[in-house]
């Protein structure tokens, strides 16, 4: 049992070491950065989105978090509201996150929770799985502004599949919608509609590329 009071980046230092896992280990588990699970190691980053599902890769129990930003408060009718980002088991609902249009195409996406929504078939037993309410015309008609994309991010896109590339970042963090067309040692090749033409992002600046395997339309 982890010491009391000792800080989350301890706390999940520790389990981490005695696992042996490294913080990129960690960070692919939990579908997230090196860098991102050294801020929390640290100390640096207090309100990770990642916090719920690292305690449950490191089978550590929510209550060592109890009283930290970011953890739960204890159960409740309110509980919906007041679980940590993404803690969420197969069957009872996945994130709903919204973003917004950036400029060329791109969208900036936060990471925190404006729903939870009943979980789909394709992402029924799917950890870390949810979903983005679209803003930005990059990619209309097969994802139209108010649409909900339905995100598998443990899948990598096959080729000619939608897919929402990420910045290498864990809260607010850009992203873009495009079709996936195939890949380099340095550059994703990718197409969108809106205006209709390929291209490419560097991989270095987008590191992560989570699947689109559905959407509910607005209309």
């Amino acid at each position: 049992m982890p010491k009391a009071g000792s800080t989350p980046g301890a706390i999940i230092r520790s389990a981490r070491q005695k696992k042996g896992l490294t913080g990129a280990d960690l960070g692919r588990l939990v579908g997230t950065s090196k860098e991102t699970i050294h801020k929390i190691e640290k100390g640096l980053t207090r309100n990770s989105s990642a916090l719920p599902e690292i305690a449950r890769v490191l089978e550590l129990p929510l209550s060592a978090f109890a009283g930290q930003p970011g953890s739960t408060k204890g159960h409740d009718d309110n509980e919906a509201r007041t679980r940590p980002l993404g803690f969420v088991t197969a069957g009872s609902g996945i994130p709903l996150y919204p973003c917004a249009e950036r400029a060329e195409g791109m969208v900036l996406v936060n990471f925190e929770p404006i729903d939870f929504l009943k979980r789909p078939a394709p992402l029924m037993h799917v950890q870390g799985a949810y979903a983005v309410l679209v803003d930005g015309s990059a990619m209309v008609p097969a994802l139209e502004p108010g649409d909900t994309a339905l995100i598998n991010p443990r899948l990598f896109p096959r080729k000619n599949m939608s897919g929402l590339f990420l910045e290498a970042s864990e809260e607010s963090v850009r992203g873009a919608f495009r079709r996936y067309e195939g890949q380099s040692e340095r550059v994703w090749r990718v197409f969108q509609w809106q205006p209709q033409r390929s291209g490419t992002l560097e991989r270095s600046e987008w590191p992560r590329v989570h699947a689109v395997v559905g959407k509910y339309s607005w209309r």
